[in-house]
C-alpha cells in the first residue's frame, strides 16, 4: 500500500537490502516486463489465477504494459522504480493524487530480492513462487485503489484508519486470490500464507478481531 516512513510493509518477503548490489537500468526493465508478461490474465498456464485476480491484472494488457508512467483506460499510473526510499519491504505500494489519477510503483530493487531470496530457500519452485507474488501483490494494490483515501497517502506513523483500509485490503486480497489459489496447493510468499490462516481462523466470516489484529502484526515489522 502507501509508503509510511520508518514503517516495513509485508508485501513481499523482507529480505535485508545490500547497498553494494546494484541493478543495470535496462537488466531491471527486461526482468520486470519478463514479470509482467508472466502474469498476463490470458495466458493458459495461468488459467488457475481466479477470476477477480484476472480482471484486476488486466492492465497488463492495455497501455500500462509500456511500463513507463504509462495511463491506461482506467487511469493508472504504473512505474518501475529503480530506489527504495527508506525502511520500504515490499516490492509494491499504491496511491492517489488529488488529480484522482492512480499510482501503483514496483520496487526494482524488492523484485530481485524476492527472486534470490526464493532461489535460496524455495529452489523447486521459485520461478512460479515469483509470478504468484508479483500477481497477488498488484492485486493487492488494486485493492486499495479502489477507494481515495488522500488521508493515507503521507502519513508520518500508521493510525487506525490506516489499519481498518489495510485489513479491508487483506481481507479481498485474501479472499478473492490467496485462498483460493492456496486451495490449489499454489506456492506464494510465506507472509501470505500467513494471511491465509488468519483468514482460516475467522471462518471466512467479518468482522474478526483475529484478522485485524495479524494485519496490525503482519503489516509492520522492523529491520
Amino acid at each position: 500500500m502507501r509508503y509510511i516512513p520508518q514503517t516495513v510493509q509485508a508485501h513481499a518477503p523482507q529480505v535485508p537490502v545490500q547497498p553494494a548490489q546494484m541493478f543495470d537500468t535496462q537488466e531491471a526493465w527486461t526482468y520486470f516486463q519478463s514479470l509482467a508478461t508472466s502474469v498476463y490474465p490470458d495466458l493458459p498456464e495461468n488459467s488457475y489465477f481466479t477470476e477477480f485476480m484476472k480482471v484486476r491484472l488486466a492492465w497488463i494488457d492495455n497501455d500500462s504494459k509500456k511500463f513507463a508512467t504509462s495511463k491506461g483506460e482506467e487511469g493508472l499510473s504504473v512505474n518501475l522504480v529503480m530506489t527504495v526510499p527508506a525502511a520500504m519491504g515490499g516490492v509494491t505500494r499504491s496511491f492517489q493524487f488529488p488529480d484522482r489519477i492512480k499510482h501503483i510503483e514496483e520496487f526494482a530493487p524488492r523484485l530481485f530480492e524476492a527472486r534470490e531470496y526464493f532461489k535460496v530457500h524455495y529452489p523447486a519452485d521459485w520461478e512460479v513462487r515469483m509470478k504468484n507474488t508479483f500477481a497477488i501483490s498488484n492485486v493487492h494494490e488494486t485493492i486499495h485503489l479502489d477507494e481515495y483515501h488522500p488521508e493515507l497517502n503521507d502519513l508520518v506513523k500508521p493510525n487506525d484508519d490506516y489499519y481498518r483500509e489495510e485489513s479491508r485490503a487483506w481481507w479481498v486480497t485474501v479472499e478473492k486470490a490467496i485462498h483460493p489459489l492456496k486451495q490449489l496447493n499454489q506456492p506464494m510468499d510465506e507472509y501470505f500464507e500467513r494471511y491465509d490462516e488468519a483468514y482460516v481462523a475467522c471462518n471466512g466470516r467479518l468482522p474478526c478481531k483475529t484478522f485485524d489484529q495479524d494485519v496490525r502484526n503482519l503489516s509492520f515489522r522492523k529491520q
